[in-house]
């Protein structure tokens, strides 16, 4: 057990996740990236199989491994150049992904294996689990050489579309250990030639922990709250009187 800004941070069964019982600052994000950031994003074991093998929606020659979940959502947000900076910079700093239970943050620069926590609120308390940056795309500046795994791969046939797009910038990244799900998530904000803004996440997952296997349904509900609440967040930064 140890005591952070006199908070408990618990190791209860694996994967070892934090709770807290109060709302997590800044400092705590970056405090937990500090102790967690020699983990390694999980590997895939499974070899690949076909779409029916998935739970949720894929598009036709699009595979995914054995008992993954997929979840896949793409919405218009806004329109115009001025929309456009606003998302750009909300996605940057992860503010595009709170949520009423959630908010993400990100310790470091916005590169491969940089960690990305994202907390979670249950009832009373509060936990973290970790991620790593495995994708990091900006097609109006830097572009990060990706380290995809054959899942995230499959994010380009799935995002086709995307490819024609004029402007895109994109996140991706993997769970470690110290998450009670095993997969790759990546989120992406696109303008296309007539000005629309769209913003989009996609994911791949399965339960690596007891607790998350049992309560899959949940799961898998709360995880397209998460989208929808992400993409109501993007359209109020992005309308926000100035």
């Amino acid at each position: 057990m140890e005591i952070v800004q006199g908070a408990k941070f618990i190791d209860w069964l694996p994967p070892f996740l934090p709770i807290l019982f109060r709302d997590l600052t800044a400092e705590d994000f970056c405090r937990y990236a500090r102790k967690i950031e020699s983990e390694k994003v999980v590997d895939y074991e499974d070899k690949f199989h076909t779409r029916w093998n998935c739970c949720g929606k894929l598009k036709a020659g699009v595979t995914c491994q054995r008992y993954y979940c997929v979840h896949y959502t793409k919405t218009i947000v806004a329109n115009g150049e001025d929309a456009w900076r606003r998302a750009k910079l909300a996605l940057s700093s992860l503010e595009a992904l709170k949520t009423s239970f959630s908010k993400a943050k990100v310790c470091g620069r916005l590169e491969p294996e940089t960690p990305v926590l994202i907390s979670f609120r249950f009832l009373f308390f509060r936990t973290i689990v970790a991620n790593k940056l495995l994708y990091v795309d900006d097609s109006e500046g830097q572009f990060s050489k990706p380290v995809l795994s054959p899942c995230m791969q499959n994010k380009f046939h799935i995002m086709e579309d995307s490819m024609r797009t004029v402007h895109r910038m994109a996140v991706g990244w993997g769970t470690t250990r110290r998450h009670l799900l095993r997969g790759e998530e990546l989120v992406a904000i696109e303008k296309r030639k007539n000005g629309d803004i769209t913003f989009e996440i996609s994911s791949f997952s399965v339960a690596s922990h007891p607790l998350t296997f049992l309560l899959t349904p949940f799961t898998q509900r709360l995880q397209r709250k998460f989208a929808r609440e992400a993409s109501e967040t993007v359209k109020q930064i992005i309308n926000k009187p100035s």
